[in-house]
């Protein structure tokens, strides 16, 4: 999972706005390696959870964004949740 992490951070430096998707795409075809689905859920729920600290903490400093971020919470958790089931379900 820390290589996953390191890769998506690294692109995010080189290739800024990628999206999540994208990058899992790329994941998927063995661009980085290959992964079992255990380190994809685990790398995703990392994400998940930095993505979940930043909204709640952009909240906190900007009152004004605080109506909003639940609803973004919300957006976040769903994207990782298609992700998940798209990269890392067990095949049927």
């Amino acid at each position: 999972m820390d290589s996953l992490r390191t890769a998506y951070l690294e692109l995010m430096m080189d290739e800024p706005g990628t999206p999540l998707g994208a990058f899992m795409e790329r994941v998927a075809r063995g661009d980085y390696g290959a992964h079992t689905a255990q380190q994809l859920v685990d790398f995703l729920r990392t994400i998940e959870r930095d993505t979940v600290a930043s909204i709640e903490a952009q909240a906190a400093a900007h009152p004004g964004l605080a109506s909003h971020a639940e609803e973004r919470v919300e957006e976040a958790r769903a994207e990782i949740d298609a992700l998940l089931r798209r990269y890392a379900a067990p095949p049927s």
